[in-house]
């Protein structure tokens, strides 16, 4: 779920203006694909897997609940979004 909520807001630094749906979908589909890539066992793609860090980001196993917990980490990650981090124009209109 923490992965997957990183995913979330990786997307909204690199598109801080975009909408909300657009970088949740984005997380969930970036995520699934990563979890799918799991289940090809290139040689070409264990050897990367095989490099330093690279098992954190491309995981080693499919698992079906990973699936379920990466729709609930971009999820929260959502609503932190939505709810908690102020906007520009909220920043603005903040009195000091």
């Amino acid at each position: 779920m923490i992965w997957a909520g990183m995913v979330y807001f990786m997307f909204a630094v690199l598109w801080p203006f975009g909408s909300g749906q657009w970088k949740m979908l984005a997380a969930i589909c970036f995520s699934f694909s990563v979890e799918c890539s799991q289940l090809i066992t290139a040689d070409w793609l264990e050897a990367i897997r095989n490099l330093p860090g690279m098992r954190l980001v491309l995981g080693y196993g499919f698992k079906f609940s990973d699936l379920i917990c990466y729709i609930t980490g971009v999820g929260m990650a959502f609503l932190l979004d939505q709810h908690f981090i102020l906007r520009k124009s909220q920043v603005r209109a903040m009195k000091y």
